[in-house]
């Protein structure tokens, strides 16, 4: 995003750092999931909101304030200082104007690049395959129940086994962190995510 928005053009320090700064800002803002809210603008009550990489890490969606807005002047207010008598010498102010019109521009580039290609392609990839966000059941995992130890750089075979003597659940009743006794006696701590259930101790 930032190479195509950039292009040819030569931006000051300042401006490359404020192009950066927004670059992050609309990555942290793209929708994850729930492709409906993609797709129709029209929003169905019925539908939770569009899931973001921010409001998953602060868990809430940061407002943004435009803090230079005159880096977002469009053509047409160019000539709206009535004031303004054009000069064949380049004072400060000009300079100054020229060197944001600059800027203007490749921000325009960014958000076409955004617009037109990113969510163009977010919105594909939501439809290109049947189920791709079909709902899953996952089986909650018990004290008892037997389970493997995900291990990194480890294949599944070498992957140590033990049985879960304490589950810990969030504020949903679903099981974030379990307490495995492995055979050696040993007792470790992993999250669900790092463990694969073997046997039910109901089964």
């Amino acid at each position: 995003m930032i190479y195509g928005s950039i292009s040819k053009n030569i931006l000051i320090y300042d401006h490359f750092y404020l192009l950066v700064k927004e670059v992050n800002m609309l990555i942290n803002k793209r929708p994850l999931a729930f492709k409906p809210l993609l797709n129709n603008h029209n929003i169905d009550p019925s539908v939770p909101s569009v899931l973001s990489p921010e409001i998953l890490l602060k868990g809430y969606e940061p407002p943004n304030l435009v803090i230079a807005p005159h880096l977002h002047l469009s053509e047409a207010d160019d000539n709206d200082d009535p004031d303004w008598i054009p000069n064949n010498e380049q004072t400060d102010q000009q300079k100054l104007y020229k060197v944001y019109k600059k800027f203007q521009k490749v921000k325009s580039n960014l958000h076409s690049l955004y617009h037109n290609e990113f969510l163009t392609n977010l919105r594909e990839l939501s439809v290109n395959r049947a189920n791709r966000y079909k709902t899953k059941t996952h089986v909650k995992l018990d004290i008892n129940d037997i389970v493997a130890i995900k291990h990194k750089f480890s294949k599944p075979y070498f992957y140590p086994m033990g049985v879960i003597t304490q589950v810990r659940e969030n504020d949903l009743g679903e099981v974030v962190e379990a307490f495995i006794k492995k055979g050696n006696g040993e007792t470790v701590k992993r999250h669900v995510t790092n463990l694969i259930l073997i046997k039910k101790a109901s089964d």
